[in-house]
């Protein structure tokens, strides 16, 4: 792999800098962190995956996803990065659109975009609020588990 450690602080296109590089299963990611004043000052930061910098600077990625929130874009690249193998989650509830809802032991929300018919498919849900959209997928080769009560999966 290559060393994208290098990547680290440097500035891109005269309108942001690296500000966390990572890998996803052997492909580079980075967070990245916008100026406040650029055109998008509303949207602050990113996550640029399968990404490379050239000699003038420049961002060239596979995958270019914003975020209005901090947290939210560091929440995000976290789960990228951290690979979980297994995912476990229970359901607390039904949206609107008839997706089930479920939630990890971190509080983070997940909704099946199959409404619980055939596969599940989960989700991520934008701004990890109940009522908001799905927003990414988790990566197939993660194994959900859906659990009644989180405190019993502990003890085993």
């Amino acid at each position: 792999m290559e060393d994208i450690n290098k990547y680290i602080g440097m500035r891109i296109e005269h309108k942001a800098n690296v500000a966390e590089v990572g890998f996803n299963y052997g492909t580079p990611v980075a967070l990245i962190k916008y100026d406040k004043s650029n055109f998008l000052d509303k949207r602050g930061y990113s996550i640029a995956t399968d990404f490379y910098i050239d000699d003038n600077h420049e961002l060239h990625y596979k995958k270019l996803q914003f975020f209005t929130s901090e947290k939210q874009a560091k929440h995000e690249y976290d789960k990228l990065v951290n690979n979980p193998k297994e995912l476990n989650v229970k359901l607390v509830g039904i949206d609107d659109w008839n997706r089930p809802v479920y939630k990890d032991k971190k509080g983070y929300l997940y909704k099946d975009v199959h409404c619980g018919i055939g596969t599940l498919s989960l989700c991520t849900v934008y701004l990890n609020k109940f009522y908001e959209e799905p927003d990414i997928p988790i990566k197939e080769d993660i194994k959900v588990n859906i659990v009644k009560n989180f405190q019993k999966e502990r003890e085993k």
